[in-house]
């Protein structure tokens, strides 16, 4: 989840988010995240509570909590809304 897929990745997100009411988006694969991949995850967040839907990040892996906890969002981890 690097800047180079950053594109990609918001417009799969926001069109699965668009498509349900409830979405995971499993991050126990993630061996790359930057940034820019963090923005599209909050984007994500953001998107889900304004549409009042449910987003929660599962599965995290080592390198998400520690880009996480390194640009100190940690709490942005939590899942967003009611469980479905």
């Amino acid at each position: 989840m690097t800047i180079y897929r950053a594109a990609e990745l918001k417009d799969a997100v926001l069109a699965a988010l668009g498509e349900a009411q409830a979405l995971d988006i499993d991050l126990q694969q993630v061996e790359e995240i930057d940034s820019v991949g963090i923005q599209v995850l909050l984007l994500a967040r953001a998107e889900a509570g304004r549409q009042d839907k449910s987003l929660h990040l599962v599965g995290h892996s080592a390198t998400v909590r520690d880009a996480f906890a390194l640009l100190g969002f940690d709490e942005q981890l939590e899942p967003i809304g009611a469980v479905a």
